[in-house]
Parts: structure tokens; sequence; C-alpha cells
């Protein structure tokens, strides 16, 4: 009752005297315990008349016992705060009574619009980002792709998320990012692997990727993933040219070698 989140306040039924209130509502209120507890809701304001305080009631008994509503708390020093209330009939040592749970609705539509504004900077970030993102279950199915994944695997949204992008890594490099892929869902790690993708009609183009599984309070959902060219495609370039510059040095070598041999 007093660790409750919410504000609490119980009414007895008949009368309408407060019985106790939690430290919850007393911050919303703005009242303390020993100014309410004895005094009726209606002298204290919480109810504009006696009609609409029964009538409340009378819907939460004929509901099965509560009822739900958004009311505004009138509170300490004038003004009122919107809350969301839910009215229930219990029985409290043999006594009928009204237990009132609330919520700052004000609040909780203050986090929802921020939740919605921090989709919406995800989605447009993820819409513009350099790098290819998607998002699929756990045995790879996709269910989100960006415009750069896209432009990575040659393919649109809708062709990768309904084909899938399996067949789009190199043959000789397939089983090994399977196998990279399962691992990391079966023991929820991440990982990062370097993979060509497959090109028929030119080199194969080499890709970072990037894995980080998810999951949500109702369990495992998929996996989060990006690939990256410029990364993998640069150092697989840069090692090439060091392999080149190290053959065409050991050529050199051995033509000088044979000279004076």
């Amino acid at each position: 009752f007093h660790a409750s989140p919410a504000g609490i306040l119980l009414t007895d039924l008949e009368s309408g005297r407060i019985v106790d209130i939690n430290a919850e509502f007393s911050r919303f209120s703005g009242y303390s315990r020993e100014e309410l507890v004895g005094k009726t809701t209606l002298e204290v304001g919480f109810w504009p008349d006696w009609e609409t305080r029964v009538h409340t009631l009378k819907r939460a008994i004929e509901d099965g016992g509560q009822c739900r509503f958004d009311y505004r708390l009138p509170v300490r020093g004038g003004g009122t705060r919107l809350m969301k209330n839910l009215v229930e009939c219990v029985e409290i040592d043999g006594r009928p009574c009204a237990l009132s749970i609330m919520r700052d609705a004000g609040r909780e539509r203050r986090m929802k619009r921020a939740l919605q504004q921090s989709r919406q900077r995800y989605r447009t970030l993820a819409r513009l980002a350099p790098v290819g993102i998607f998002r699929a279950a756990g045995d790879g199915r996709l269910n989100y792709v960006n415009e750069q994944f896209c432009r990575l695997f040659g393919g649109t949204a809708e062709t990768l998320i309904h084909d899938g992008w399996w067949k789009s890594v190199a043959d000789e490099d397939r089983d090994m990012v399977r196998r990279i892929w399962n691992n990391s869902i079966a023991n929820r790690n991440s990982v990062s692997c370097e993979f060509r993708t497959a090109s028929p009609a030119g080199p194969h183009r080499w890709l970072l990727l990037q894995l980080e599984p998810t999951s949500t309070s109702r369990g495992f959902r998929g996996a989060r993933s990006a690939g990256d060219e410029s990364a993998a495609g640069g150092e697989r370039e840069a090692a090439d040219g060091l392999a080149g510059a190290d053959q065409q040095v050991a050529r050199r070598a051995n033509l000088r070698t044979a000279a004076h041999l």
C-alpha cells in the first residue's frame, strides 16, 4: 500500500470518509495523511457533489466491482491534476470501502510522446545511416532493411524481405556466415565477421557484418545487424595491396639474386 508507485486513496463506501492514503497520493495532491484521514472526500473537494460520487461508485458495482476513468484531482493551492483513476469496491475488516488507485495521466502522455519522438529519430537515423542496417527474426527472416542495405545487396526492401538475404552471400562464405549467425542467436552474444556477396556480373564485394541479438519481455525476438562495405572492403583492399607489394619485392629479390649468379 504505502510502497506503491501509484497514488492510493481508501474511503468508507457509505460515508465517503477517508480511511487512509499512501505517500504517493500525498505527493500528487499536496495534502498530508494527517490532513485528510477522517474527513470526507466531499469536504476536501475530491468530488464536486455527492451525486457524482454515488453515480461513479454505482458504475463500479455494476461493472463487476471496478471502473476506470480520467479524473481531475484537486490539489493543494488550487488547480487540478489529470489522473488515470481505477475505483474498486473492496471490503476492509468487514467494512465496505472504495479503493481509488491513481496514476499521473499527464506524465504517461508525456512519456508516450517522448517514446514516439525517440522512435521517429531512430527511424530517421536508420534510414539515413551510411551503413546497411536490418532487423531479422532468429531464423534470419528480415522484417526491416534500410536504404543502404538495399544498395549493398542489390535489391528492394520488398524483395529482400520476401526472398531473404542468404542467397546474396557468396557460396564460399554462406555456410560460415550461417554458422556464426546461429551461434550468435543460440548464445545471445554479439559477433562480427567478413563475407563476400554473390556477384555474377563482377568481382565479389566484401562486407563487414556486425550482429547484435535483441530480446523483449516476451522472449527472444531476433537480431539487428549492420553491413559496412567501406570497413571490410577498405581493409581487404589494403591487405590485397600489401600482399601484392610483398610479391613484387620477392620477385625483384629473386631477379637480383639470379643476376649475381
